[in-house]
């Protein structure tokens, strides 16, 4: 029913205004009926129209109408004022409170208001372009540089990728002129750039846009490294002697091209051992045989470079820094991943592995590897652990020094019979040290508690080429002394006896340690 008809129905004034305003439904509607009411010169029906209005307000359109009845028909911009301040809070969409920015600038001349708007759209904002697009609009519609900056910055720390890093960086030149954040953001784009095409655009923009021909160098090189294709380098070599005008770097691209040219079914043929290789092997492989066949440093460089990006294991690693460090001798590189291992290693035996290729090829690779073993010292714990990493630096390194101040701490850790054994054996077997070794079966005696903790003991020093029969007499009193079981003094006086044979002694010593077992075994027999 129309509203000019609900009017001719309704005989009282009040009743009408109740019926009409029953009958609106948007914000348009209650807009509409704040007019006639304006028309009729019914200021009450005006306020109630609009009230109405705003709690049915939903989106811009909504808003952009409430706020023009407001300032047409209440001549109020303070009211007007607080609804588009209100839309902060009601819209959740930067494109929507950029446009209602842009209409209190426009509409209401509040340039405050608007600048609040904008700011409050970034916050909306989900991606660099929508960022960048509120601060185009800050700049052009309010001229403010600064508050256009300080978005172009949030855009900075969103720009993740080679593309958003571009085109982020042409707006900031377009928008502000800001060379500074623009050749910052133009030398992410080179560090997150992955094809060579990718960062040959980025050395353009360096060079053209900023005048960097530093770091346009830089990824031209990275460039370099990167090429595999005739194609690729027919590009690179363009984009040298264009941004550069560097002769000797174009002569050295051409005489590559000239060598994949003159061998390019080699080199189609790796190109489509390439295509196919998904695993870290596969490449490793493939560079191998590049080598081997042409001695191509740089598309080895590319492929252990994807080699290495897909190893997912230490093993795949450690093959990649072994070809890294046989084929390309590329020292800063090898160094850069050895130290990268180090960091991932979880145990030492991994850690042996990387500082086997460290002294094998870095140079001052021993003083490298003890700087290594040394920083592990302090995340020692407990008595293996020191126990391991002594092992380590004596087989390594050879390093008797710091071998036995491992050992000290192992054994000053030690705390159980068989923590001091296995340090007995590792002492007899690195260092020799025949003193050491009976002073830690003694120590280890003292905390034999049992038949089976004698008995291991005893088979120990049976073993043990600095065994005595003075040690193994001290291990059988101390046996008779703590065992009180018949059946465990029966079964270690069998151990004793079989573990002391004549063989491997002295003469004289076997026979006192033979007469000592037969009367400790005779003495268990008769219990």
């Amino acid at each position: 029913m129309a509203l000019s008809q609900a009017y001719s129905e309704a005989g009282d004034g009040l009743k009408r205004e109740r019926l009409t305003l029953v009958q609106c439904r948007t914000t348009v509607d209650f807009a509409k009926l704040a007019a006639e009411f304006a028309l009729a010169d019914n200021r009450a029906g005006v306020l109630k129209a609009l009230e109405r209005a705003r709690c049915v307000c939903a989106t811009l359109k909504d808003y952009q109408v409430l706020i023009s009845a407001v300032v047409s028909l209440l001549n109020d911009p303070e009211v007007a004022t607080i609804l588009a301040f209100e839309t902060m809070f009601t819209l959740k969409s930067s494109g929507d409170q950029a446009q209602m920015a842009d209409y209190c600038h426009r509409y209401l001349r509040d340039r405050s208001l608007a600048l609040q708007l904008y700011r409050s759209a970034a916050n909306f904002c989900e991606c660099v372009e929508e960022l960048a697009g509120v601060a185009e609009m800050v700049v052009h519609e309010l001229g403010d540089l600064e508050a256009g900056r300080e978005i172009l910055q949030r855009a900075r720390r969103r720009a993740t990728d080679h593309g958003s890093c571009i085109f982020l960086a042409r707006k900031v030149l377009a928008i502000t002129g800001d060379t500074v954040l623009a050749d910052l953001l133009l030398l992410r784009a080179g560090d997150l750039a992955t094809a060579p095409e990718e960062m040959i655009v980025t050395a353009t923009e360096l060079v053209t846009k900023i005048n960097n021909r530093a770091g346009a160098w830089v990824c031209l090189r990275r460039a370099e490294e990167t090429a595999t294709t005739r194609e690729s380098l027919k590009m690179l070599m363009l984009a040298v002697l264009t941004l550069l005008d560097d002769e000797a770097w174009h002569e050295k691209l051409a005489r590559k091209i000239e060598i994949r040219s003159r061998c390019s079914e080699q080199y189609a043929h790796f190109y489509q051992k390439e295509k196919r290789a998904k695993s870290c092997y596969c490449f490793v492989i493939l560079a191998q045989e590049v080598y081997q066949s042409v001695q191509d440093h740089d598309y080895c460089r590319c492929l252990y470079q994807k080699a290495y990006t897909r190893a997912q294991t230490f093993q795949q690693k450690i093959k990649v820094v072994e070809g890294v460090a046989r084929y390309l001798k590329d020292l800063q590189w090898l160094e850069v991943m050895l130290h990268e291992l180090l960091r991932e290693c979880e145990d030492i035996v991994k850690v042996d592995a990387a500082v086997a290729l460290m002294m094998a090829y870095l140079p001052g690779g021993k003083k490298r590897a003890r700087k290594v073993y040394t920083g592990l010292e302090k995340n020692c714990v407990g008595c293996r652990c020191y126990l391991r990493l002594a092992h380590s630096v004596l087989v390594s390194l050879g390093d008797q020094q710091l071998g036995r101040t491992l050992y000290r701490r192992a054994e000053e850790a030690a705390c159980t019979q068989m923590e001091l054994l296995m340090l007995t054996q590792s002492i007899e077997d690195e260092l020799g040290d025949g003193g050491w070794v009976q002073s830690l079966f003694r120590r280890a005696l003292q905390l034999c508690r049992n038949g089976g903790e004698f008995a291991i003991l005893a088979q120990a020093v049976a073993k043990s080429r600095f065994g005595s029969a003075q040690l193994a007499d001290h291990i059988r009193q101390r046996a008779e002394a703590v065992l009180y079981l018949p059946q465990e003094q029966k079964l270690f006086a069998r151990i004793f006896y079989y573990l002391f044979p004549d063989q491997g002694a002295v003469e004289s010593d076997a026979i006192n340690l033979r007469t000592t077992a037969v009367q400790f075994h005779d003495q268990a027999m008769s219990l």
